[in-house]
Formats: structure tokens, sequence, C-alpha cells
């Protein structure tokens, strides 16, 4: 089972204005759209530096909705940048709301959060020292035992992303991450670079690959304030899912069923018609209510 690429995919009210808010705020270019005769965006594709994002409109009747309907979000996007200070600037001047500002981080990196006027939380950052993880846990242990961990000295020479991370990530929200994390590698095949657990046992963070792709989570943490964050079951939907290419859709799908995955979707082959792509699809869903979508590209664009 081979994994090519993860894509996080977003719904909102309103694609058509989130649109013009990512490439406006956040430096996104458009790739394209698919557009019903009504107006509803049922695809688009924005690229952030190399990496993809997708989003649609709200479908309602297929259970499709956005954060403003479930009032709260169940993941975050991750945005690395040159320099955090000015794109969160930048999109609070576009209708952003600060939820938390930039800040230097004991684990190297600057960055703050920021809601967009659709309701998902994007958290903005950029790398000010390069660190191993030993590293961080030492500083992370710092930390909890009420020292002060050491601030980097801040960089502002324009530069790729770290190396291993994508410009873009998607952080999920689970009520309970240890069990995520082991069913994740289990029924999806990620692999754990990262896991830093605080008092109790409770995940602090983590960070999971796939191919090329990264997601973070850890536990939420009510008591710091994070209310809004929630997992699928707590907002009573799903704000976001996850789109995956893979090699074999129907190898793919057989194990992740094997491994306790609700398969909601069986393998379908989809052809776009001229000009665009063939899929086969299938759609999972997992141990906490998050919808994932597997792809093989049978025919790419010409």
């Amino acid at each position: 089972m081979a994994t090519k690429e993860l894509f996080p995919y977003l719904r909102v009210r309103g694609a058509g204005a989130a649109i013009k808010f990512y490439t406006e705020a956040f430096g996104a270019k458009e790739k394209f759209r698919l557009v019903e005769p009504g107006g509803r965006i049922g695809h688009a594709e924005l690229d952030f530096a190399g990496s993809a994002l997708m989003l649609s409109d709200e479908y309602p009747e297929y259970n499709i909705v956005g954060p403003e309907v479930l009032g709260g979000v169940s993941a975050t996007m991750h945005l690395h940048v040159t320099n955090c200070d000015e794109v969160i600037a930048r999109a609070l001047a576009l209708g952003a709301t600060l939820v938390r500002p930039a800040t230097d981080q004991f684990y190297g990196e600057r960055g703050g959060t920021v809601r967009d006027p659709f309701g998902h939380e994007w958290a903005i950052g950029h790398e000010i020292e390069a660190m191993e993880p030993a590293e961080m846990q030492r500083r992370y242990d710092q930390m909890m035992a009420g020292a002060p961990a050491p601030v980097a000295v801040i960089s502002v020479a324009s530069k790729p992303p770290p190396k291993g991370w994508p410009r873009i990530s998607s952080s999920p929200n689970y009520e309970h991450a240890a069990a995520a994390i082991d069913w994740l590698v289990k029924a999806f095949g990620f692999a754990v670079d990262l896991k830093i657990e605080g008092e109790g046992g409770r995940i602090e963070h983590a960070q999971l690959t796939l191919g090329g792709g990264l997601v973070m989570l850890g536990d939420l943490k009510p008591e710091r304030g994070q209310t809004w964050r929630k997992s699928p079951g707590q907002a009573g939907g799903n704000t976001q899912s996850m789109m995956v290419f893979v090699d074999d859709v129907d190898a793919h799908c057989a194990h992740a069923r094997q491994a306790g995955a609700t398969i909601s979707t069986e393998p379908a082959t989809t052809d776009y018609g001229e000009g665009y792509w063939v899929d086969r699809t299938y759609e999972a869903i997992d141990l906490e209510g998050h919808h994932w979508y597997f792809v093989q590209r049978l025919r790419s664009t010409p």
C-alpha cells in the first residue's frame, strides 16, 4: 500500500467569497472551480506555493456544511509563511478574527491563529529556529515545570517551508488523540513523526505523515480557553474532509475496512468529462467521525 498525497478539503458557506479571501489574505492562487448552473461551487482547488487546498460550497441536503452551521471547527489549517505577522495583519484587515496573537514558541516557530470570515481557523507561523524533536520535548518539559523556555532569535530571511513540512497542513480535532493516532496508523497507514506527551499521558502535540502530507493533532484543551475546537462528535457534524491519493483504491479500502473503518461510500469510478480527470474513489469515516476520501487517479488532465 503506497500513499501519494494528502489534501485538506474545506466546506464553506459562500465558496466564491472564501476563494477571494484566501487569495487576497494568504496569497493562494486559484487553479480552477467547478460551478453549477445556479452558481453553487461544487469543487475548487487553490495552490499554496505547491500545496493544494480543496473546497466547496455547503450542500446541506447531503449534510455537507461549514463551521457556521455546526457552531465550531473540528480541524485547524497550519500555514507556513515567510513572515506570519504580515500575513496575520493582512487577514485581519480583510475580515478575519484574531484568535491568538503571534508569539515566539518554544518549538522554534513564531505563530498566531486567526478565524477566517467563514469560521475556519488558520494557525499561521514561520520558523525562527531549526530544532530536533528531542530539544522540543526538553523545552516543553521545562515549560511545564514552570521554567522559562529559551527564546529564539527571529530570522527575517525568506525561505521555503522547513524540511519535512508541506506549505499547508491540517489539524483534525479528536477527543482521544492517543487512540486516534493508533487508529490512523493501523487503518490508513500514517507514520508517527513526533508525539509530545503531557501530564497523565495526554497528547499535547503529534505529527503524522502520509506520503508528502502532514496531519497534526493533540487532545482538546477546553480548560485553556480553546472551547471553539470540537471533534465531529462534539460539533454534531464534520467541518472538513481529508483527501488522500493512493496507488490502489480497492486494496486501500479493503485494508481500512479490515482495520475497522466505516466505509460510507464504496469504491467507484467517476469521469469528470473531457478536459478533466477520471478518479476512482472511496469514502471512509474514522473512529471519531472525520471523513476521509481516498482517490486513485486513472486519467489526468491533458
